[in-house]
């Protein structure tokens, strides 16, 4: 794989990865309570 290819593919996990913390800390309440 290129470099290049590697550089996108780490952005967009980093992306998705930050987008999944963001709902898990917006929704963290109605999650805990079940």
């Amino acid at each position: 794989i290129s470099r290049d290819v590697q550089i996108l593919r780490g952005k967009a996990i980093e992306h998705l990865t930050n987008a999944a913390a963001r709902a898990f800390v917006e929704q963290q309440d109605a999650l805990l309570a079940g």
